[in-house]
């Protein structure tokens, strides 16, 4: 599986993180074309995000720009859980609320208007 695609001048980066990491948010290594970077994945980061290193791309042919490279986050759900783990997650699923989770709030408030 390849984990670069060019875009462009820009060259997006898919990169598995773990949900704590998301959730928490981490600073993370990441290759590039001139070596490692660092990048920060803010807390509440969702799979699907898009974040941004500025220069860190392919050289323009056109000017003498540089893209950039686009971390495509794609956080990772466990497979297999241990019992310290599925106790962990038990405890957040009781703590979760429509306030946490404002994505699903809203399309359970958009079913509910279509049907009403």
């Amino acid at each position: 599986m390849s984990y670069f695609h060019r875009h462009g001048d820009d060259v997006v980066l898919e990169l598995p993180v773990s949900l704590a990491d998301a959730a928490l948010g981490a600073k993370i290594d990441v290759p590039t074309l001139r070596g490692k970077a660092r990048v920060t994945i803010p807390p509440g980061t969702q799979s699907g995000e898009n974040l941004r290193l500025r220069g860190q791309g392919l050289p323009s042919l056109e000017n003498r720009q540089v893209g950039n490279l686009i971390v495509h986050v794609v956080v990772e759900t466990p497979r297999k859980l241990t019992s310290e783990m599925r106790q962990l997650l038990e405890a957040l699923k009781k703590a979760e609320s429509a306030a946490t989770q404002p994505q699903t709030r809203g399309l359970l408030e958009k079913i509910k208007t279509y049907f009403s």
